[in-house]
């Protein structure tokens, strides 16, 4: 009840705000996965105890805008849709199709089929036989809500100030979850009582097997809002290199190295390995390609001047950190920590989470090439669940719309600050995903899909449009 009247509070407040918009309070709400704005009382689903369902305020956002894109589209009686838009959204309505049948026919088709079930909470520890679940009926239900979301957003972007308040969400959620890991951080380290921790009200989901907190080394392994670590990290490993790439290459460079460094350490406020992995990858790539971008003659004087800049900060911060690391009583401490949530998350691929994946891929030879339907296997990969579940069709189908996105940023001469944003934060996203998160409808990552649609750069006769 708590949350429930919380939620309805920031709800209307947000809404009367001039910064925000409904569109923007949606992608608040998809980084409070760990949060139910009610717990809706199941009992048992196919045999396995389920306490409740948790009511995610993304869920109630979505219901909130499936109205409101119904309502609108009754007064305009037109679906108003850009025409560079229509490709990715048909290859998404196109993915839909295919998961949404393979969910209906394949369990049954190939019942007895040995996979790990969805929905199971351990199902990665024993393989059970396939057989048609409520996994099978809700997965391409949310993944149905996901679409009817993204239609609303395109039409709230084609509002007065619609972008501006979906940019104002993206800003918020970012703000929110930095907000609520640094306090937890704060109160877990101090535990003085005029510092409770926020996990009662913020971790409440009944529908998740939550893990908000793993450990302690020098400091506490934080994952609220989301269900567990990871899932904080892969966001914020996103956000990271977003905001990052702003620095480089964008025109507000000089508020968003602030914003990038507090994303930095809202990341290390993880200590998530999937978030790491795939943040320091994907700067890699970054910085190589900064420093490529600024030998060019055609590239402007202060992007050089900024890529030169970062790169000898990165250096000096190397070499200084490693100097002060190798002499440093922490050293051993250090040495666990790594050896603990890096090195031993190596040595699971030998175990439950390297099996999931490999038998996923032997289910798609086994189905040839069909998948089980989405709903029924559980991988530890967004990519080995992908094809597992819908098939080799339905992965290309989903590939094939990233990349037709991607590739319309890609070809754009110029971009804004925001469009360079997504161009990175999305494949970042993607990436870490594709490292060590199965969820194939995990709202987080859907909101980096739907800024992608959103600020979609529009071609022009001359080539492309950053606007």
């Amino acid at each position: 009840m708590v949350q429930m009247t919380a939620f309805a509070a920031v709800m209307a407040a947000a809404l009367f705000a001039q910064t925000m918009s409904l569109g923007g309070l949606v992608l608040v709400s998809t980084v409070l996965q760990a949060t139910a704005v009610v717990n809706v009382p199941l009992g048992s689903a196919s045999g396995k105890d389920i306490a409740a369902y948790g009511v995610s305020p993304y869920m109630v956002m979505a219901l909130v805008a499936g109205l409101v894109w119904l309502w609108r589209l009754g007064q305009s009686r037109r679906l108003l849709l850009q025409q560079h838009l229509r490709w990715p959204l048909g290859l998404l309505l196109a993915y839909w199709v295919v998961a949404a049948l393979g969910a209906w026919v394949l369990p049954m088709w190939f019942e007895g089929m040995q996979v790990n079930l969805l929905l199971d909470k351990f199902g990665l520890n024993s393989l059970a036989t396939l057989r048609p679940t409520l996994s099978n009926m809700v997965q391409p239900v949310n993944l149905l809500v996901h679409l009817v979301v993204l239609l609303f957003l395109l039409q709230a972007a084609q509002r007065p100030y619609g972008p501006r308040g979906i940019k104002a969400g993206a800003v918020g959620a970012l703000a929110l979850v930095l907000a609520i890991g640094f306090y937890e951080q704060w109160a877990l380290l101090s535990e003085l009582k005029e510092f409770p921790s926020s996990l009662p009200f913020w971790v409440n989901n009944a529908g998740y097997e939550l893990a908000s907190v793993a450990g302690k080394w020098f400091w506490f392994r934080v994952g609220v809002p989301f269900s567990e670590p990871s899932y904080a990290s892969a966001y914020l490993a996103a956000t990271t290199l977003g905001l990052w790439t702003i620095v480089f290459f964008g025109k507000a460079w000089w508020w968003a190295w602030a914003a990038a460094l507090l994303s930095s350490l809202g990341l290390l406020n993880t200590l998530g390995a999937t978030g790491l992995a795939s943040a320091g990858l994907a700067f890699v790539a970054l910085v190589i390609w900064a420093i490529a971008n600024a030998l060019r003659r055609s590239t402007v004087k202060s992007v050089r001047l900024r890529a030169a800049i970062m790169c000898f900060l990165l250096v000096a911060a190397s070499i200084g950190a490693y100097q002060t690391y190798a002499t440093s009583n922490i050293k051993p401490k250090i040495d666990v920590m790594f050896s603990e949530i890096i090195l031993t998350r190596v040595k699971e691929k030998d175990g439950a989470r390297q099996l999931s994946n490999k038998r996923a891929l032997e289910i798609v030879q086994e189905t040839y090439g069909l998948g089980v339907g989405m709903g029924s296997n559980r991988a530890s990969s967004f990519m080995a669940s992908l094809v597992s579940n819908t098939g080799v069709l339905g992965a290309l189908l989903f590939c094939s719309m990233l990349a037709s996105l991607l590739w319309r940023y890609i070809k754009a001469p110029q971009l804004t600050d925001m469009q360079i944003f997504v161009a990175t934060a999305l494949p970042t996203a993607t990436l870490a995903m594709s490292l060590g998160i199965p969820d194939l409808n995990l709202p987080m990552y859907w909101g980096f899909v739907f800024l992608a649609f959103i600020f979609c750069p529009a071609p022009t006769k001359s080539g492309s449009d950053p606007n």
